[in-house]
């Protein structure tokens, strides 16, 4: 009796063994961002205050408070960020990525040379497929 509690309380205690993963399947156009990386964050919500203040803002904005916002949400486990750098005619994939825990929300921001939101906020994150074109990125889900 004793081992099966022990091996539930591991399970909730880490990283959650019934936390839904994510696949993510990425493609960036060959003038992508004019022929630059273009710097890419998800970040997985936590906490309903967090979504508020983020899901309002731009993907130049986010990357300009970034810092701020990581030690406000991310270091209190609220928030978690995946961060990568995707070059123009890359071809990326991401499989059974798991969050901390299961996220409210998921929020992606691109941060293109070219002013706008550059902004996708999901509900539903296991299967993303993510095209990233020249001035903008479009994100379908695949069942």
């Amino acid at each position: 009796m004793l081992k099966k509690y022990f091996i539930i309380g591991i399970c909730l205690t880490t990283y959650g063994c019934f936390t839904p993963s994510m696949d993510m399947k990425a493609k960036v156009s060959n003038k992508a961002n004019y022929d630059s990386a273009i710097p890419i964050d998800f970040i997985f919500i936590f906490n309903d205050k967090a979504f508020d203040e983020i899901k309002k803002l731009s993907a130049y904005d986010w990357f300009l408070k970034k810092e701020q916002y990581y030690n406000d949400y991310a270091i209190t486990d609220e928030i978690q960020i995946l961060s990568y750098e995707f070059v123009p005619g890359q071809s990326f994939e991401l499989h059974k990525f798991k969050p901390n825990r299961t996220p409210s929300s998921l929020i992606i921001f691109a941060n293109y040379l070219i002013s706008g939101d550059h902004r996708v906020v999901l509900k539903e994150y296991s299967k993303i497929n993510i095209d990233f074109n020249e001035n903008s990125f479009a994100v379908s889900l695949s069942k």
